[in-house]
């Protein structure tokens, strides 16, 4: 299925909540950047939806569409039709023109600062010595190990470039000239909020509250424009190339334009030499294993998957809460090894999502369980 690519850039903040309660008096909203997959599927399927404007009341109620291809693009809310999301990236845009994806440092690169200088350490997989024991996925041979001389705690916050994406993806040394660190890019700042009656639009006495924006930086500090770089496929020729959406708590405005594909390469000469494989998560994955991926024709020899979270949001159509499932977060990174296939259908495989013969169709469309197939 053919993929486009857009850029998203916020026309000022974004109130991007996650799954904590926020309502009551004195509530706190948590702002998280970049945003579930799902926050971005809505917006651009409501662009989508907004073309058959007469007929949304209808679509919230399982009705087809007229426009025979919206239809096939947008199903209903139960049945989604070809609209998925393959992926949400942070990216920058240049004075050049050209956006360059970003992404938060898999789980097993850690960045340390010694003696005044930024390093970076790879975990590498490796079969533990009789009488150790280890917190480890069960039934796994190997242990993602980090090789240093002293304890150290890693710093966080930072990204990977794009330079450092195809490198860390061939399967190369990832360097500190790779790493953008995230304060630079984005902020997030606090606003006071007052709860208003639904009848009389005045303020409640006792409905203060706090929610958190993402501020990210905006071109007029040297060119640079910070953002998301969004890749939908099943659009048809039915998606602008450029318009704005609404994103976010509150609606809030963000600007969209087209964008040229990254052109990352899957390594797939190396794998096919070595029959080995490492998947990085891109999103959060929801798998029935847990945190297990399945389908994959391959010896699974190792794992480093960060704590489990959290995934729910908002139905819009039943005005209702999604039911909150557990997820394995993006990042997250998984080894395989005796690899017995076609590495050009492997990569196939992995592009259209690690879902098993019956997947979720609704978390399909929104993006989940998608992850880059790289060298080790």
């Amino acid at each position: 299925m053919m993929s486009t690519w857009r850029f998203v850039q916020p026309v000022d903040t974004l109130s991007l909540r996650g799954n904590k309660l926020f309502g009551a008096a004195g509530a706190f909203g948590e702002s998280h950047f970049p945003p579930k997959p799902s926050v971005l599927a809505g917006a651009f399927r409501s662009l989508l939806l907004a073309q058959a404007g007469d007929q949304i009341e209808g679509f919230t109620q399982g009705q087809r569409l007229a426009d025979a291809e919206l239809d096939r693009i947008l199903g209903t809310p139960s049945e989604p039709g070809d609209f998925v999301l393959r992926g949400a990236f942070p990216a920058c845009k240049g004075t050049d023109g050209r956006v360059r994806l970003l992404l938060p440092l898999p789980a097993d690169l850690l960045v340390f600062e010694e003696s005044g200088e930024t390093v970076v350490r790879p975990l590498e997989p490796q079969v533990l010595s009789n009488g150790i024991l280890a917190s480890t996925p069960a039934g796994l041979p190997k242990v993602a190990v980090l090789r240093q001389s002293e304890a150290a705690k890693p710093e966080s916050g930072w990204l990977l470039s794009q330079d450092g994406i195809a490198a860390y993806l061939a399967g190369q040394t990832v360097l500190p000239a790779h790493l953008v660190k995230q304060a630079d890019l984005w902020a997030r700042e606090a606003r006071v909020g007052i709860g208003l009656s639904r009848e009389s639009r005045t303020a409640e006495d006792g409905k203060l509250f706090t929610v958190e924006h993402t501020v990210p930086r905006q071109p007029e500090h040297d060119g640079l424009a910070v953002g998301l770089a969004v890749n939908l496929a099943g659009t048809g020729k039915r998606l602008p190339e450029e318009g704005f959406i609404r994103l976010g708590g509150d609606g809030r405005a963000a600007s969209i334009a087209a964008m040229t594909a990254p052109g990352l390469q899957v390594p797939l000469e190396r794998i096919r030499q070595t029959r080995r494989f490492k998947l990085v998560l891109t999103a959060p994955g929801l798998f029935p294993g847990g945190w297990l991926p399945h389908g994959l024709n391959a010896r699974l020899v190792c794992a480093a998957v960060p704590r489990f979270e959290v995934v729910s949001g908002w139905d819009l159509a039943a005005w209702a809460p999604k039911d909150a499932e557990r997820a394995v977060p993006a990042g997250a990174v998984y080894w395989f090894e005796d690899f017995d296939g076609d590495p050009g259908k492997l990569a196939e495989w992995v592009a259209g999502g690690l879902w098993g013969e019956n997947p979720d169709s609704q978390r399909r469309a929104e993006g989940y369980n998608r992850a880059w197939l790289g060298a080790w």
